[in-house]
């Protein structure tokens, strides 16, 4: 029997187990109602703050035009900072309190939704990733970006229960298209500094992939290089344990940091990212040119792939193409799609055939 027999044996069966009630698994709900104004989103870089320079967010972002207010929470009034309320609510009822309350406003009406931002191998122009992006159906203001209340949930210590809800639904999702007879991208979700610094990440990693049956090769974790050199004993250690269970580990934003060749070669990560601001400006700038054909040559003699970001252009491809770029990324490829947008785009799964 060859792999693509062993793979067809191992292929998960669609149906799910069904949690208990006091499973946190089974809930995916609701969210804080916003008001203020918001500026068209951008899916990566930079959000404003209003003192000093832009601050990187978590790789998904927009522009808040106006100070954003969170309704919902109990016993504050609408027009109350949302940051005064959650610091509040913390304070008053605990920590514990603050992130169930998070949980129960910001999750448990099943407002959340997962997009997808193609990755494209470079030859054959399959796609073979996909970059995970959270986005907040809010039932009067529609689809609003992250940026305008992870921030929030980030000061105030609370992205704990947002980001296992992105993990695993995003598990989820991988095993909704393989039982749609589908070959599933690798699927990449990015980690905030606070997320990756909460103690269980691992486990929590290991009960999603278990949970919708999947093999840990499924899922790629997105660092950024500041996070890594942060605490890089720290960082090496748990990415360790998740290299060790076969989770990919890709280095996002590489070269808008400070990070040292001397700890980077040390860190298992199979994925180098190389950030928009070297793309954009490709091919015509000489100096951009010559630093992402650096980065491509020395991620690929350190065994790694290379993801160019912000690819906007035929010319931006086919150079990349040429400087031996092994993906791509970019709204040239495909802007953030639904899950049954960016299935379009797939290819079908030749596992059952195989098995015959």
């Amino acid at each position: 029997m060859g792999d693509a027999g062993h793979r067809a044996l191992r292929r998960p069966t669609c149906g799910r187990p069904q949690p208990g009630p006091g499973d946190a698994a089974s809930r995916i709900g609701p969210a804080l109602p916003l008001r203020g104004h918001l500026r068209p989103g951008v899916f990566q870089g930079e959000r404003p703050v209003e003192d000093g320079p832009p601050r990187r967010g978590i790789g998904v972002g927009a522009e808040v035009a106006e100070p954003l207010e969170l309704d919902g929470l109990p016993g504050r009034g609408p027009r109350e900072p949302p940051e005064r309320r959650l610091h509040q609510g913390a304070r008053e009822d605990g920590l514990g309190r603050g992130v169930q309350v998070v949980e129960q406003v910001a999750i448990e009406r099943d407002e959340l939704l997962l997009f997808f931002q193609p990755r494209v191998d470079v030859l054959r122009g399959a796609v073979i990733g996909a970059e995970v992006l959270l986005r907040w159906q809010h039932p009067g203001r529609g689809l609003v970006p992250p940026g305008e209340f992870i921030p929030v949930a980030e000061e105030c210590g609370l992205i704990g229960p947002i980001g296992q809800w992105v993990i695993k639904a995003a598990c989820r999702q991988v095993l909704d298209w393989r039982c749609e007879g589908l070959q599933s991208p690798r699927c990449a979700v990015n980690l905030s500094v606070r997320q990756f610094n909460v103690d269980g990440l691992v486990e929590e990693v290991v009960q999603a992939l278990a949970s919708n049956q999947l093999q840990a090769d499924a899922l790629e974790l997105e660092i950024t290089e500041s996070l890594l050199m942060a605490n890089p004993e720290r960082a090496l250690d748990i990415l360790l344990q998740l290299h060790r269970l076969g989770v990919h580990i890709a280095i996002d934003d590489f070269g808008t940091g400070y990070s040292s060749l001397a700890y980077l070669k040390r860190f298992p990560a199979q994925t180098l990212k190389i950030d928009r601001s070297f793309v954009q400006d490709l091919p015509d700038d000489q100096d951009d040119a010559t630093i992402t054909k650096a980065l491509i040559a020395m991620a690929h003699s350190l065994g790694m792939e290379v993801v160019a970001e912000g690819v906007e252009t035929s010319a931006q491809l086919d150079f990349l193409r040429e400087a031996g770029c092994d993906e791509v990324q970019g709204y040239y490829l495909g802007r953030p799609m639904a899950p049954h947008e960016i299935a379009a785009r797939l290819l079908p799964c030749p596992l059952e055939a195989s098995a015959a």
